[in-house]
């Protein structure tokens, strides 16, 4: 499915039925990573798995890719499938969007999933990683994003016995245009500390 938010075409995939739960993906692959849980959850929950602008079949768009322009996409789509509350999930960079969710649409999430990511902002040595790969895409192509981040993606044993998920992850990453790869690059080294939303979210609180 497709939704125009401003000019820009957002593109994202909906199954099933109950409790909406929005997947938000890792960079820099797109929501075909969540394609098994969607599966899985289908049966019990509504999944819709979003692609980030400039990734899978969204658009890149004209302004400059935030977690919180991620987050209020996801919000888009969720007044566009007249959900008023989720659970969102989200893995690496669809983590720090997640986080940007919580705080800016706290009242719209019921539950939160974060998965191989973290609360705080980068460290100025990890922005400055991030903007050297960024030109260096721009200067390559996504073969420069494919060879810094599969090894960080995919383990020695699936590397070793899963020669079908380490391909279908380097097509993911080489599908992406290098101008979307170093966009996405930039919006995660701006992304400000998280952890004061994280101590507040409330579906974590115990009585």
């Amino acid at each position: 499915m497709n939704l125009d938010i401003a000019g820009t075409r957002l593109a994202f995939d909906v199954e099933g039925d109950g409790t909406t739960v929005v997947f938000l993906h890792a960079f820099p692959l797109s929501a075909t990573m969540w394609a098994e849980p969607a599966r899985a959850l289908a049966g019990r929950f509504r999944v819709v798995r979003l692609d980030v602008r400039g990734f899978g079949g969204s658009e890149i768009g004209g302004a400059p890719l935030t977690m919180a322009r991620i987050a209020e996409d996801a919000a888009a789509v969720l007044d566009h499938l007249g959900a008023a509350r989720a659970a969102v999930v989200g893995c690496s960079m669809g983590g720090y969007a997640a986080l940007a969710f919580a705080q800016r649409f706290a009242a719209r999430l019921c539950g939160l999933v974060l998965v191989d990511t973290k609360a705080s902002a980068d460290t100025d040595e990890g922005r400055a990683g991030r903007a050297a790969l960024a030109q260096k895409v721009l200067a390559q192509g996504a073969v420069a994003a494919e060879q810094a981040m599969l090894p960080k993606l995919v383990g020695a044993t699936t590397q070793r016995e899963r020669p079908d998920v380490v391909e279908a992850v380097r097509r993911g990453i080489l599908a992406a245009a290098p101008g979307a790869i170093a966009d996405a690059l930039q919006a995660m080294a701006a992304r400000p500390d998280s952890r004061p939303t994280l101590g507040a979210i409330g579906v974590y609180r115990r009585s």
